[in-house]
């Protein structure tokens, strides 16, 4: 008897010490995730490029830890100007300054309007696996008459938007399209560019991108032809443009640089006869950070927690209300 009693009384303590030591053990968990260095959402700073300008991977690290604590969600609102009316005097191909008058047929700014940014959409959120919702607010504006001029010749800037310009850091990204070209080819505004793109680390906090139109298949600058039949992905273009607006965040917060320019370096080959055109799988892997690169030894683009981070960093620099 006196064996069994001891038998139980040995049992009994130990199990009383294996509580104990649980105890202690979720007691010290909380002490430490309770002190853990991921700072507040309110507590950062009301900017992206005040916050990241000293490239402090420590303060980084903490923000994309929580980003992906609270799986935070990645909606971007951007704004889509499509130009109808382009009227203002430029420099023309041979150098001679003109005035020009180009203007959209209302089919293209239907379709620039509506179905593109539709699709644009669509496939961010198909090659993102349903992590990127972009928010578009389409906005027809019925004429352009100042370009800014520069080595490339003429490009829309915030400054050719006067009158709705201050709105732009509502947004996360403003897309711009426009015409430089009448549709039977004949007149032509000198710029030598397809699309272009400034990081969203600026003053204003949004990244601004654009793109000409054409419907001319023999343009010399084939990736201006919005309406291909030989390109499955029309929308690609402004794909390209939008992903070189994350190139400085990218080298920010993970030392890589998802250039959309370098397809062939990276040994992607073009799907389709329409030049520039035909490189949407290279942009789905930049959208997920699925793409090799050879002299850095690491994967470029953007993963889902640069996609967090971004979008928590964005909400942060507009004052949005924030999401737990």
């Amino acid at each position: 008897m006196k064996k069994t009693l001891i038998i139980i009384l040995i049992i009994a303590g130990s199990l009383f010490a294996l509580i104990g030591a649980f105890v202690i053990l979720v007691f010290a968990y909380v002490i430490i995730t309770d002190n853990k260095t991921v700072p507040d959402r309110d507590d950062l700073s009301d900017g992206i490029e005040n916050y990241l300008s000293d490239r402090d991977k420590e303060k980084i690290q903490a923000l994309m830890t929580e980003a992906m604590d609270r799986e935070y969600p990645v909606n971007w609102p951007m704004l889509w100007i499509v130009v109808k009316r382009t009227n203002l005097k430029a420099e023309d191909p041979d150098g001679n300054i003109r005035h020009f008058d180009i203007e959209m047929t209302d089919e293209e700014t239907e379709y620039l309007l509506n179905e593109m940014p539709e699709m644009f959409a669509s496939t961010v959120n198909e090659y993102t696996n349903g992590l990127v919702n972009v928010e578009i607010t389409p906005l027809l504006y019925d004429e352009v008459n100042y370009m800014e001029t520069g080595d490339y010749g003429v490009s829309v800037c915030p400054d050719s938007y006067p009158d709705i310009k201050d709105s732009f850091p509502e947004y996360n990204t403003v897309m711009s399209t426009i015409r430089l070209q009448t549709t039977d080819g004949d007149t032509r505004i000198r710029s030598d560019w397809a699309g272009m793109a400034y990081t969203s680390l600026f003053d204003g906090d949004y990244g601004f991108a654009m793109a000409q139109t054409s419907q001319i298949p023999a343009c010399e600058v084939p990736s201006l032809t919005a309406w291909s039949e030989d390109n499955p992905v029309p929308e690609e273009v402004y794909i390209h443009e939008w992903l070189h607006t994350f190139e400085d965040f990218e080298e920010i917060v993970k030392g890589c640089d998802g250039n959309p320019d370098t397809a062939g370096e990276h040994g992607y080959e073009c799907l389709s006869r329409s030049g520039e055109n035909g490189n949407y799988i290279f942009y789905r892997d930049l959208l997920t950070r699925n793409c090799w690169d050879d002299k850095i030894q690491d994967y470029v683009g953007m993963d889902e927690e640069m996609w967090r981070t971004f979008a928590m960093l964005m909400d942060i620099a507009k004052n949005r209300p924030a999401i737990e």
